[in-house]
């Protein structure tokens, strides 16, 4: 973690899951798992973090949609074995989704992985326009409620936004990334 810069992440995260009610953390990819090394999932004794099939969360999705280059191939991953009754389990269901993640410019898990989590991911990218990492608020649907997402979403990518300048410094300030992700409406892609 400290390698990676990421032990920085801890106090933002932090300030995060106080506004917010919600766990917050930040999961990197792993191989075929989204990786949880910051945050509420984190055990606290040990330091150890969570593994997460990709297809089946919400920070998955969003290292997958914003995937680094060599890591597009979803024909690489294992055969996409159901968490729950929501969870998506044909390539191109997920290519789909990946789409409606890209465009909304950020994901939700609603019972994919587990029943009554609902979670909101957005990417922290690189200069490139990559995921480094992905950030989530989790909680239960009575919390991220739709009518409350863009609210969430709002302070979620400001989250984003200050990890990208404290975790990925750019030579002279400046940001390449795609500001597709700024413009995201906070409207919630369409249920399934």
């Amino acid at each position: 973690m400290h390698q990676r810069g990421l032990h920085r992440a801890a106090p933002e995260l932090d300030e995060l899951a106080r506004a917010t009610s919600c766990t917050a953390d930040l999961a990197i990819r792993g191989g075929v798992h989204a990786v949880i090394l910051v945050g509420g999932s984190v055990e606290p004794g040990t330091g150890l973090g969570l593994r997460r099939p990709l297809h089946s969360t919400a920070l998955g999705k969003v290292l997958l949609a914003w995937a680094r280059p060599g890591e597009e191939d979803l024909t690489a991953l294992p055969p996409l074995r159901p968490q729950t009754e929501r969870t998506i389990v044909g390539l191109d269901d997920l290519r789909a989704e990946l789409a409606k993640v890209r465009d909304a410019g950020y994901a939700l898990n609603d019972g994919e992985s587990a029943l009554d989590v609902r979670t909101l991911a957005v990417p922290v990218l690189d200069a490139a326009g990559h995921a480094h990492c992905a950030l989530a608020l989790r909680s239960t649907p009575q919390v991220l409620t739709d009518a409350r997402l863009p609210w969430f979403l709002g302070r979620a990518l400001a989250c984003a936004a200050a990890l990208e300048v404290l975790l990925l410094p750019r030579p002279g300030g400046v940001r390449t990334g795609p500001p597709e992700r700024r413009r995201s409406t906070g409207t919630p892609p369409p249920r399934r």
